[in-house]
């Protein structure tokens, strides 16, 4: 049996379709993996109020420094495997040693964000506090479970 040699153009034309092959499946995983944030309500699957009530709830949880009542009532099961109640302690300690007494909640401003494939709610609030101003941002599931929290 023969064997036929290929040209150097059929080679360079073959390896051409793999790599746009493989760009565009790399591409399509990015785009898909990338977390989206888009307006509140694009979903259609969160209720304002329930965020902001949630919202509201955590920030006295963490005013109260409640870490493990924030795991136990209202983290989702990522959340939970991920975190403990130091873990929570020392995020917030990261912002600042003594936070003092809290005063009010100065804004909760909402977004959803989409994530390989699933949809959360996103809240940032800036709350202040007698020494010192925290940026919360949290983002709850679909079922409202508190999927991340974030402090600055």
């Amino acid at each position: 049996m023969e064997r036929k040699k290929l040209s150097n153009k059929k080679i360079a034309a073959f390896m051409m379709g793999a790599l746009v092959l493989v760009l565009g499946v790399g591409a399509l995983v990015f785009w898909f993996e990338y977390p989206r944030v888009e307006d509140f309500g694009t979903a259609g699957v969160f209720r304002e109020e329930t965020v902001q009530e949630k919202t509201r709830e955590l920030i006295q949880l963490f005013s109260n420094q409640e870490y493990q009542e924030i795991l136990d009532s209202y983290a989702g099961k990522a959340l939970k495997k991920d975190a403990d109640a130091e873990k929570l302690e020392n995020a917030a300690i990261l912002v600042s040693m003594e936070w003092g007494d809290f005063q009010k909640i100065n804004s909760i401003t909402l977004g959803e964000m989409k994530k390989a494939g699933k949809w959360y709610a996103l809240a940032e609030s800036e709350v202040a506090y007698e020494n010192v101003t925290v940026t919360f941002t949290f983002s709850f599931d679909k079922d409202m479970r508190l999927a991340g929290v974030y402090m600055k």
